[in-house]
C-alpha cells in the first residue's frame, strides 16, 4: 500500500457516515481508509449529520471536522410537505424544488459554505456520493472558493438511471411521470458536469461505467472500484439437510429501502405461491434488516411463510440458520453487498440478474440466477434437494469472494490509482 504522504492534505466530503452497518457506509469506509493511506483527511458532514454522530475511534482519524448546517432546500422540502392544494404542490415540484437526492445551494449558501472550510491549501477533495458531489460543485464554483487541484467523485451508481428506472416502474399518472422526467434530468444534469470537468469519477460496476460513458461527455471512463467486505470465518457447511427441518432462506438489507421493498412485496405475491407448488417441503424465509417503516413487518403478518426479524445484533447466527439467501430484486443499481456477505458467510445465492448486477459471477458456478417467480422457485427446489449442488455453490461463491471482493485488495488498488493521478497533478 502506498505510503502516506504527510504533505498531502485531502478534504473527504459526505453525506454518509463511514462505518459497518449498510452498504453505503461500508463504502465510504474503504474509501476514508484509502484517503487516509494517501494524506491527511479533514471531513465536510453534510445532510444533517453532526460531529457528535462520529464515533470516537472514526473521529481520530480526521484532523478538521465541517458540519454542515440544514440548508434553505431542506427547508423548501418541509414546506412542501405541509401544502394542501394540488396545483401549488405540481408547481413546487416541477419549479421551485430540486429532487432530495442533490444538495441544492443558493449563492450566498455556496458562498458562506465555501468560507467555513479550513484556512488551508488542500491537494484533493473527495466527494462520496451525487449528494456530496453536487455540493463540491457548487461551492468550489462560488466567489469565496479555495483552488483545490484534484477533484474526484464517487457516484457509487449512476442515481438518474436509477430514478428513471424507479419512475418508471411506479406506474404514475402523467403528471407524476412529468416530474419525475424533471427531476431526472436535474439529476442527470450534475452528473455530466462532473463527468466533464471533474479530474476522476468513480463507480462501482462496469455497468455504471458504461451507463455513464453513454452520457456522452466524460473526458476520462470512470474508475471502476467495486463494493468489498472484510473477510471474517464461514460459517460452517450446510451439508445434508435434515429431512425434518424445513428449508430455511434469508432475505436480508435496509427495509426501507424501495428496492427492497419492491423486492419483498414481488417474493410474497408471486415467488411464494410458486414455491407453494413446487416445493416437496415445508420452508420459511427469515426477513433481516433495519429500518423498517412498519410496512415490511405488515408484509410478513400476512404471509405465514415469511418470518420478519427485523435488525440483528449479529449477521453470523441468522447466515448460520440458513440454508441459502435469497436476492429477489428488481430494481436499483450497483453490486450487491447482500451477495458479498452470503459469500462471505458461505451460504449459496440465489437471485435475479438485477440483483447480481456489476458483480462477476457465472449462473449455476458462482450463484444461481432466476428472472420469473416460477424459475426463481425452481432454483430454490434445485438449492433445497441437491446438497451436492449447495455445496458447490458455497465453496465457489466465498473463492469468488476472496478473488475479488476483498475490502482489503480493493482499497489497495484504490491507493494505486488515487496516488498516480495525485502524482500526475503534482498534488504532493
Amino acid at each position: 500500500m502506498t505510503e502516506r504522504s504527510a504533505g498531502r492534505r485531502i478534504l473527504f466530503v459526505t453525506n454518509t457516515i463511514p462505518g459497518e452497518e449498510i452498504g453505503a457506509t461500508k463504502r465510504a469506509a474503504a474509501h476514508l481508509q484509502a484517503l487516509c493511506s494517501l494524506g491527511d483527511v479533514d471531513l465536510v458532514l453534510i445532510g444533517g449529520h453532526d460531529e457528535a454522530s462520529l464515533p470516537g475511534d472514526l473521529r481520530r482519524q480526521f484532523g478538521t471536522v465541517v458540519v454542515e448546517p440544514v440548508r434553505e432546500e431542506a427547508a423548501r422540502w418541509k414546506a412542501y410537505g405541509a401544502m394542501s392544494g394540488r396545483l401549488a404542490k405540481t408547481k413546487a415540484l416541477l419549479f421551485d424544488l430540486f429532487p432530495p437526492e442533490l444538495h441544492s445551494l443558493s449563492d450566498p449558501e455556496a458562498e458562506a459554505s465555501a468560507a467555513r472550510l479550513p484556512a488551508c491549501r488542500y491537494d484533493v477533495v473527495f466527494a462520496f456520493k451525487i449528494q456530496a458531489i453536487s455540493w463540491v460543485h457548487q461551492v468550489l464554483a462560488s466567489k469565496a472558493a479555495p483552488t483545490i487541484p484534484v477533484r474526484i467523485g464517487d457516484f457509487d451508481d449512476l442515481t438518474s438511471d436509477y430514478r428513471a428506472k424507479l419512475g418508471a416502474q411506479a406506474g404514475h399518472g402523467s403528471l407524476m411521470r412529468l416530474i419525475d422526467q424533471v427531476h431526472v434530468a436535474r439529476i442527470r444534469r450534475v452528473e455530466r458536469q462532473v463527468l466533464k470537468s471533474w479530474d476522476l469519477t468513480i463507480v462501482c460496476s462496469e455497468t455504471d461505467s458504461d451507463r455513464a460513458m453513454a452520457l456522452g461527455v466524460a473526458h476520462r471512463e470512470p474508475l471502476v472500484v467495486p463494493n468489498g467486505v472484510t473477510m471474517a470465518p464461514p460459517c460452517e457447511p450446510t451439508g445434508v439437510w435434515p429431512a425434518d427441518r424445513p428449508i430455511r432462506l434469508l432475505f436480508i438489507g435496509l427495509l426501507n429501502y424501495k428496492p427492497n421493498v419492491d423486492a419483498l412485496h414481488w417474493l410474497a405475491n408471486d415467488i411464494l405461491p410458486a414455491l407453494d407448488e413446487q416445493m416437496p417441503r415445508p420452508f420459511v424465509v427469515d426477513v433481516v434488516g433495519r429500518r423498517d417503516t412498519g410496512e415490511v413487518e405488515g408484509l410478513c403478518r400476512q404471509h405465514p411463510a415469511l418470518n420478519f426479524l427485523g435488525e440483528a445484533d449479529s449477521l453470523q447466527p441468522v447466515y448460520e440458520s440458513a440454508a441459502a439467501a435469497i436476492v429477489p430484486l428488481r430494481l436499483g443499481s450497483g453490486t450487491r453487498l447482500k451477495i458479498l456477505e452470503a459469500f462471505q458467510f458461505g451460504r449459496a445465492v440465489i437471485s435475479t440478474h438485477k440483483g447480481a448486477e456489476g458483480l462477476s459471477v457465472t449462473d449455476g458456478e458462482h450463484i444461481l440466477l432466476a428472472d420469473t417467480a416460477g424459475k426463481f422457485a425452481a432454483a430454490v427446489r434445485r438449492i433445497a434437494e441437491d446438497d451436492a449442488l449447495r455445496a458447490a455453490l458455497e465453496t465457489a461463491g466465498r473463492e469468488r469472494l476472496l478473488a475479488l471482493y476483498t475490502r482489503e485488495a480493493i482499497v489497495a488498488e484504490q491507493v494505486k490509482a488515487l496516488g498516480s493521478l495525485m502524482q500526475k497533478a503534482n498534488a504532493i
